[in-house]
């Protein structure tokens, strides 16, 4: 008596019914099984991915590696004998081809693919980003952000712009500390142009502010309007890959005070300019920035900053259990009559200046002082002969962190598992390359390229992003991974006016989880340095969860 396919159902994300309905009807539910249909459903599952999904991924700066098996479960009883369930596999590796550390830092991934032909509108039209943040200054808070793109919004799929993303984001972010006044609203309309294959692409912003948060023992009242203009793009090189220059005009109005002294009111036109970039040397990622900022206070005359900002993240060993290494290094001076809220404070920081995106405005703002996690966000800082905390002029700052892997605790994301012939899923993805190579070729071409530059473009993406990213990935990342870490701060913070300078250490250990679209860092950090803080320590802890479609 043969099988009867009672069922079958495709692993992954959002699975859209019509896809579903076309697999069905190819294995024909409720007749006879056949290899042959189970086959042809594999391929159509393929084909339907590179069509509808790699089309959109490539329209947004993106490409999957995929790879399509199959599983048949007997699933017979008593009541229904010979009867099977065909289990659709797909096997997919993810390459971001704006983001270079997307390709390389530990962050959350997945294995199976998801479809946004699939997704609710809602969460398309607004990719959501969810945390809980904490350190014992701002104290617990909830973060939201959401971006919108006006330009491509839901049910509208895919974007015939070649190798090239157009977006015209509408931007949201808000912080609200649980237990303190303490805010932080964002808002404002961003257009990029951006082109992955080379050519430099450019954007444009204007967003407004509004923030009450710490500043020393006391506190600072912040509303900004910013006009913002810049250019980003890729370099075929790997010393600096990714690059983002630009230059800024801001209105601010403060209303600041440190602890008992009385509010101070001032406004102030600024402008800044900064230079970004990234770098894949070797296994590892590096990120390097310089900003330079002058304000031109109501009430006195201007000051100027300048910072600069390294940090270069790594996994030492082979495999998936690998110790990782992220240090971050900078420096800033101030000079001419700086207001205390343009001065700097040290403690610790609200994101990750190796994990968010280039062109993010954490990584673009001016630093506000040097990261000392064992003190809460602009916490640290001179204390004077009036009792009173002021900022600095000067500061320096290195921070190391050391993640220790622990085997049991995390999973790698392509399993090493046999699929036919001796040949391993994680040596059939890498041989996806090729397949990807001639895919995006015939995508640019028909986007309006000529056959001879579509061929050049594809074999750019591909030697430069993708066989490299799918080689690391398939070798190295992990679905999920729980790492005990151990962390290491300093800091100098020097001032002008009698305040002398004081350098800081502390030490700590904490725990880095990373599980499909979560991310959590979570520790504490105790000053060790000098004698008079020593009693100084900070709870701090990141929540992020993200990649909801």
């Amino acid at each position: 008596m043969d099988f009867i396919v009672r069922s079958v159902r495709i692993e992954g994300k959002w699975i859209p019914n019509d896809l579903l309905e076309i697999i069905k009807n190819t294995v024909n539910i409720g007749e006879q099984y056949s290899p042959a249909n189970v086959s042809d459903a594999q391929t159509k599952v393929s084909e339907w991915f590179e069509e509808k999904e790699n089309n959109f991924n490539l329209s947004n700066g993106a490409y999957s590696i995929l790879y399509v098996d199959s599983e048949t479960c007997d699933v017979s009883d008593e009541t229904n004998p010979k009867q099977v369930e065909i289990v659709i596999h797909p096997y997919s590796v993810r390459v971001d081809l704006l983001s270079v550390g997307n390709n390389v830092l530990p962050i959350p991934r997945v294995n199976t693919p998801s479809f946004s032909t699939g997704v609710p509108s809602e969460l398309l039209a607004t990719l959501p980003v969810i945390g809980i943040l904490a350190d014992r200054n701002y104290s617990e808070s909830l973060y939201l952000q959401t971006t919108t793109d006006l330009l491509n919004l839901p049910p509208r799929t895919t974007t015939d712009n070649g190798d090239q993303t157009t977006n015209l984001n509408l931007n949201l972010s808000a912080r609200r500390s649980l237990s303190q006044p303490f805010y932080n609203l964002n808002t404002g309309l961003e257009y990029t142009h951006f082109n992955y294959s080379g050519q430099p692409g450019e954007n444009i912003s204007i967003s407004y502010g509004n923030r009450f948060e710490p500043l020393g023992e006391g506190q600072n009242w912040r509303e900004q309007v910013q006009i913002e203009g810049g250019i980003q793009g890729r370099l075929d090189q790997s010393f600096f890959d990714a690059y983002a220059l630009g230059s800024s005009v801001r209105l601010l109005q403060n209303i600041y005070n440190l602890r008992n002294s009385d509010p101070v009111q001032n406004s102030d036109i600024g402008l800044k300019l900064y230079a970004l970039g990234d770098s894949r040397i070797g296994n590892g990622f590096g990120r390097m920035g310089v900003w330079f900022d002058s304000g031109f206070p109501s009430n006195s005359s201007s000051y100027q900053r300048l910072a600069v900002r390294a940090g270069y993240a790594t996994e030492l060993g082979h495999g998936h259990n690998t110790i990782g290494l992220e240090i971050i290094a900078g420096s800033g001076y101030a000079w001419g009559n700086s207001p205390e809220y343009s001065r700097f404070f040290g403690g610790n920081s609200v994101s990750n200046y190796l994990y968010e995106q280039l062109g993010d405005a954490q990584v673009k703002d001016f630093p506000s002082g040097p990261i000392l996690r064992s003190f809460g966000e602009q916490q640290a800082g001179l204390r004077g002969s009036n009792g009173l905390v002021s900022g600095g002029n000067f500061y320096w700052h290195i921070n190391l962190n050391l993640t220790f892997p622990i085997a049991q605790w995390s999973k790698p994301l392509i399993p090493d598992i046999e699929i036919d012939n001796g040949r391993t899923l994680r040596s059939i993805l890498k041989g996806q390359v090729n397949t990807a190579r001639n895919s995006i070729a015939v995508y640019l071409e028909e986007q309006g390229y000529s056959s001879e530059e579509a061929d050049n473009r594809a074999d750019r993406i591909v030697k430069r992003d993708i066989a490299p990213t799918v080689n690391y990935i398939a070798d190295h990342a992990n679905i999920y991974s729980i790492k005990p870490m151990l962390l290491f701060d300093a800091a100098q913070i020097s001032g002008n006016n009698g305040l002398g300078s004081t350098t800081w250490a502390a030490v700590g250990a904490g725990i880095q989880v990373n599980i499909i679209n979560g991310s959590l860092e979570t520790g504490y950090m105790q000053t060790i340095a000098p004698a008079s803080d020593s009693s100084v320590g900070n709870f701090f802890l990141r929540l992020v969860l993200h990649n909801f479609p």
